[in-house]
């Protein structure tokens, strides 16, 4: 399935850079599916775009120096890395629990 970034449709600098580093990530992973491939297909190639994504945007050192600094909420953090709430919380969640399946307890 082909999916498209409209310009008009986005928030920010930061929501930019979140979604475009996401479909980069499919790019550079090859993790590609199309419209009938089943959903735990696509979750493993959207996880694996949304992973790439988060060690460029928010590498785990860097993340950690920035809590030990005393950033500790999801806005600011999101704030210093410019990206997303919900990016930021996913990249806290992956390096926390080690998945990305932050949407069960936060939807």
């Amino acid at each position: 399935m082909q999916q498209k970034i409209d310009p008009f449709e986005l928030e920010s600098v930061a929501d930019e850079k979140s979604k475009l580093a996401h479909e980069l990530g499919h790019c550079v992973t090859g993790s590609f599916y199309n419209q009938y491939a089943a959903y735990d297909v696509r979750q493993q190639h959207e996880n694996r775009a949304d992973k790439w994504a988060i060690a460029r945007l928010v590498p785990k050192e860097e993340l950690d120096r920035a809590v030990n600094a005393g950033h500790t909420e999801i806005w600011d953090l999101a704030e210093l890395f410019n990206v997303t709430e919900p990016f930021m919380r996913k990249a806290a969640w992956w390096y926390t629990y080690g998945n990305l399946a932050v949407e069960d307890y936060y939807d």
